[in-house]
């Protein structure tokens, strides 16, 4: 009764001194009623939700969420690198060693993934030194861990017939034990059609391989091969052992006091910004007198100086 007579004096009230009708009165009511309720709505909503629910089943949920994430970390193997005394490093065959054996042994977790993948695509070790055809293995782990490595009987390389492939011989004269020869080929020689014929490559990976080597200007480490896109591990180490580079080849150079921007930018060892700083420090010095000149551009890193160092030239 209070609110009602309070609305009908507010009618009044209005009606008196705007002269507005009675249909314009109510509607002036309603609309003032909806922005009270849009106010204080929200507010009153909120603190009934907020003293009547219960987060129980939410936290449930979001406990579970985070005990499944604990559960999928790869715990201390998946550290790049791990600090192993040389006195607890275990004897292990690559050939059948868990991922937990190459990562206790110092092995970094990536590489030791990289191994296992490797084998589960048929690849095997018929020696140590084959250890370090694997991407990343390097000379200082392998020099590390060489001692421990050993390779089973069953693994080892058979020099029967049955193991002979179709690109080797056999010598049987003068009842001398039998040996393996195998034909290498020249990588700077081989053209797309010769490629294919290696297992893995097909046309695009084939066609990939030399578009390289002409932006290289040719290859002077077998080792290249691995920076080419597309290249997977098993192929990878079957070119490396099928492949060879001639000893009197010389690569294409790029002259470091005439070559244009777009020369030096199209080499995959410069790129565009080492480019430009190349051309500006010939600018600001004028011609370079020694290659190694190009020490003194702080963007240029001692790594990528000596893998650029075969491709350069001054005349």
């Amino acid at each position: 009764m209070f609110i009602t007579r309070a609305f009908r004096r507010m009618k009044r009230s209005i009606n008196m001194y705007f002269g507005f009708s009675a249909k314009e009165i109510n509607g002036i009511t309603i609309l003032f009623v909806i922005i009270i309720l849009t106010i204080f709505a929200p507010i009153v909503l909120q603190h009934y939700l907020v003293n009547n629910v219960t987060h129980t089943q939410d936290e449930a949920i979001l406990q579970n969420w985070i005990k499944s994430i604990e559960e999928e970390k790869p715990s201390n193997l998946s550290l790049e690198r791990v600090s192993v005394d040389l006195k607890t490093i275990q004897e292990f065959d690559p050939n059948d060693a868990t991922l937990e054996t190459f990562v206790g042994n110092g092995i970094p977790f990536k590489l030791a993934n990289r191994i296992i993948n490797y084998r589960s695509k048929g690849g095997k070790f018929r020696n140590k030194e084959d250890l370090k055809k694997i991407y990343g293995f390097s000379e200082k782990l392998y020099s590390k861990l060489s001692a421990k490595i050993f390779i089973k009987e069953s693994f080892k390389d058979n020099k029967s017939v049955n193991n002979i492939k179709p690109n080797e011989s056999i010598n049987h004269s003068n009842n001398k034990p039998n040996y393996v020869k195998t034909f290498v080929y020249d990588i700077n020689q081989l053209d797309t059609l010769q490629l294919e014929k290696f297992k893995g490559i097909g046309y695009k990976l084939a066609s990939r391989i030399v578009k390289y080597r002409k932006a290289l200007g040719g290859f002077v480490s077998i080792k290249q091969i691995q920076e080419v896109y597309g290249l997977n591990e098993e192929t990878r180490i079957d070119l490396e052992s099928k492949l060879t580079i001639d000893n009197n080849f010389i690569p294409k150079k790029i002259n470091l006091n005439t070559s244009s921007y777009e020369e030096l930018r199209n080499h995959p060892y410069i790129k565009g910004k080492l480019a430009a700083v190349i051309l500006n420090y010939k600018k600001q010095h004028g011609l370079y007198k020694s290659i190694e000149d190009l020490k003194n551009i702080k963007i240029l890193t001692e790594d990528d100086y000596l893998k650029l160092l075969p491709y350069l030239a001054l005349e």
